[in-house]
């Protein structure tokens, strides 16, 4: 795009996926990007649609404060109305606000999004390892593949994760902008070590401290039983 015409461009972002403090990852990647891309863009409107949970989230932190929210009507628990949420309202809202383009940091997007479309795809791990059900792994399968063919750019956030994602999902690597997570060290000093024991009762007790997902690939069992080993 032209300098003028980024000057006029309205970037919509699909953040369908947020359940605050539960997405992991992914959530934390768009909370420090999308402040972070309306600071060095101060010309481009950013409008995030998410669900209303997400929104309520979002609207009360102060670095979005200047990112349009807007809330439609799902949750992340609630599968289906999401994926209709995220499929069918979410393209016809951002193309109401006048978006120009549509970024989906999540991997899954749209079939049909009716503009230009960016896609961050994190990993394709989900179609190698049993982490989620059967159904849900399928519709993860026809939002992220369906779309990512025809997706003007592709992100990912390393030359490993591309290269995993090509081999299952079929993807040319030439498609792939490898951008590394990151927009800076995240605010905040730690806990005292004697606050956190009260906290959560652990006076006196050896901690190992895990911060994954529970997830099957993930491979928590290996931790558990790796606790014998230890004196």
């Amino acid at each position: 795009m032209s300098a003028m015409a980024i000057e006029a461009t309205t970037v919509a972002v699909n953040a369908m996926f947020l359940d605050p403090g539960v997405s992991g990852g992914v959530e934390t990647y768009v909370r420090a990007m999308v402040p972070e891309m309306q600071r060095q863009a101060p010309q481009v409107r950013f409008v995030v649609c998410t669900t209303g949970r997400g929104a309520a989230s979002l609207k009360a932190d102060p670095a979005f404060a200047p990112v349009e929210v807007i809330a439609l009507r799902s949750e992340e628990g609630q599968r289906l109305r999401r994926g209709r949420a995220e499929q069918l309202a979410l393209p016809r809202v951002v193309r109401r606000h006048g978006a120009r383009l549509l970024w989906s940091p999540a991997s899954t997007s749209p079939l049909r999004p009716g503009m230009p479309t960016v896609i961050t795809l994190h990993d394709a791990t989900m179609f190698e390892h049993a982490t989620f059900g059967f159904v849900t792994t399928q519709a993860m399968r026809l939002t992220m593949q369906g779309p990512a063919r025809r997706a003007d750019a592709l992100i990912v956030g390393s030359a490993a994760a591309r290269d995993q994602i090509c081999r299952v999902m079929g993807l040319d690597r030439a498609r792939f902008t490898v951008v590394h997570h990151g927009a800076g060290r995240p605010d905040g000093d730690p806990a005292p070590e004697a606050q956190v024991r009260e906290r959560y009762d652990l006076q006196g007790a050896r901690v190992i401290l895990c911060v994954a997902a529970k997830r099957p690939h993930k491979n928590q069992e290996l931790l558990v039983r790796a606790l014998a080993a230890l004196p």
